[in-house]
């Protein structure tokens, strides 16, 4: 009893759940930093479509991408309540934009499943599982999202910003 038990809490992730063009999504707890509204985004002239700007966390400017964009969708009315999942990176931080995001639950590993078409969603997504409530849900894959070309376009924005980012914060502290 105790052997079960123990397999099945080893064999479940938590997911946080989130809706993006009408559609649920998951991402692991394990790479979510944080779930905040949206910020003021700084958004420099030249930015791909599926970059919405940045925003400063901790003095860091932080990528903010459409989701709905990188699947293929139009892009979502964001607002000053819009949702951004942050996630946890070392390398690079991101936040990623939700329509909604529902709520964070256990789901069992072995109810999570391949996807027979690799291309829908644009490759993003890896497995596909049903919730607790029996609801479908796509799990995001964080090496698949981005393109190389992509990440190294959010990098040179990212530069760029922090650049200007860390100006400002050095003029603030000379002028007290």
């Amino acid at each position: 009893m105790i052997e079960t038990s123990m397999k099945s809490e080893y064999n479940r992730i938590w997911i946080v759940q989130f809706m993006v063009s009408g559609m649920r999504f998951a991402l692991k707890v394990e790479d979510t930093r944080e779930v905040v509204h949206m910020a003021e985004l700084m958004a420099p002239p030249g930015l791909p479509s599926f970059l919405s700007g940045f925003i400063a966390i901790e003095g860091q400017a932080v990528p903010v991408v459409s989701l709905s964009i990188l699947m293929g969708s139009s892009a979502q009315p964001i607002g000053i309540y819009t949702p951004l999942i942050i996630l946890k990176s070392k390398k690079t931080p991101m936040a990623f934009i939700a329509e909604t995001v529902l709520n964070i639950e256990p789901v069992d590993q072995d109810h999570l499943y391949p996807l027979d078409d690799e291309t829908i969603f644009n490759q993003c997504v890896s497995l596909s599982g049903k919730n607790s409530s029996g609801d479908t849900f796509y799990l995001l894959s964080l090496d698949r999202i981005l393109l190389a070309r992509e990440k190294k376009k959010i990098l040179e924005f990212q530069a760029i910003l922090q650049s200007r980012l860390d100006d400002l914060t050095m003029k603030e502290t000379t002028d007290e």
